[in-house]
């Protein structure tokens, strides 16, 4: 009987148990996925595909003895050691005859060391002599860039590094984002751009900000205010961004300030699109619907009505003679007086 009853039901258990098994696997695949993302110090130079070579930006500018110094930062996935860099950069002097005159120059950095949280994070030392005081220093072409004179065509500034290249003679001091470790935004995505922009990604780190800045220019990086938040499924992560200005450009790269534990987390978008045109009505706020404006209207008419039959009725009121000055005559009208103010008729009678 019990034979019989099994023969009956496993028809019915089996393709239960089998979409069931099915469905763990997609679970376990896409657990998978998330646990196992490539992350660059795991990658090898024949693995070299999707992570390109960052520049991160320059601090610790000194000018003396008639040279230039600085440090430039740099993220290098490779496995190969390399020893320096080179790349142009234009320089302008305080010279009277040279105030307006531009220089090129290729400067030459030396490899110091490496991050040890970061194996991958490198700085060079950068020199060059220089006989004028220069005025400004920018970083000029990363198209010209070369590592062990090997040029390179996959350097990427991020939006930080570009602020800082902008004018490096005022990277006087030692730049705490720079030299703390560095992170990454991976996979990032935008979801989302209508009343914020929000961007969904990989976050592998125990500390998360709800402070945060998209930087896009240091100087006014309070435009663009962030939070960072965790989702459901472990190290998914979305950040919300809510402009206070239009913003239009590509964010693969774009810094973001994490006030909160003082670090700069950097936007990856892999090969997802990266480009975001978000607009913000600058007339919005000053514009009035039309409701709003026939209202102020029939106010202002109503109240002009008002002020209107109230001075009607004053002018009204100024014509009329009051009731003093109708009694004083009509009792000149009955008693007549001579041009010395007394009654004839008194003086007729006293006769």
């Amino acid at each position: 009987m019990k034979f019989l009853f099994f023969f009956f039901i496993s028809p019915i258990l089996f393709p239960i148990c089998k979409n069931k098994n099915i469905y763990k696997k997609v679970i376990n695949s896409r657990k998978l996925q998330i646990k196992e993302t490539i992350l660059p110090s795991e990658m090898c130079e024949e693995e070299y595909t999707i992570f390109p070579h960052l520049l991160l930006g320059f601090d610790q500018y000194d000018y003396s003895n008639n040279l230039i110094q600085f440090l430039a930062y740099l993220r290098i996935i490779d496995c190969s050691e390399i020893y320096n860099i080179s790349f142009p950069i234009s320089i302008k002097s305080d010279g009277r005859l040279r105030n307006m005159e531009e220089e090129f120059i290729n400067i030459t950095c030396i490899r110091e060391s490496n991050f040890s949280n970061d194996k991958n994070i490198f700085y060079f030392n950068c020199s060059n002599p220089y006989n004028n005081t220069p005025s400004s220093v920018k970083f000029l072409n990363y198209k010209d860039f070369f590592m062990d004179d090997i040029k390179i065509d996959s350097l990427i500034l991020t939006s930080y590094a570009k602020f800082l290249s902008s004018n490096i003679q005022q990277q006087t001091g030692i730049n705490s984002y720079l030299k703390s470790e560095i992170l990454f935004f991976y996979n990032s995505t935008i979801i989302n751009q209508i009343k914020n922009i929000t961007i969904e990604g990989e976050y592998n780190y125990n500390e998360s900000s709800k402070n945060a800045y998209l930087i896009l220019n240091k100087e006014n990086e309070k435009d663009f205010p962030c939070t960072m938040e965790n989702i459901e499924e472990e190290h998914i992560y979305i950040l919300i961004c809510k402009p206070l200005i239009s913003l239009e450009g590509n964010l693969n790269f774009a810094a973001v300030n994490l006030t909160d534990i003082n670090k700069i987390m950097y936007l990856e978008f892999y090969e997802n699109n990266s480009y975001v045109n978000f607009i913000i009505d600058s007339n919005k706020g000053s514009k009035l619907s039309i409701g709003v404006i026939v209202a102020i209207v029939s106010i202002c008419i109503i109240f002009f009505c008002f002020v209107g039959i109230f001075i009607y009725f004053i002018k009204i009121k100024d014509l009329k003679p009051s009731p003093s000055k109708k009694y004083i005559d009509k009792s000149c009208s009955k008693n007549n007086f001579d041009v010395n103010g007394f009654n004839s008729s008194s003086i007729i009678n006293k006769k």
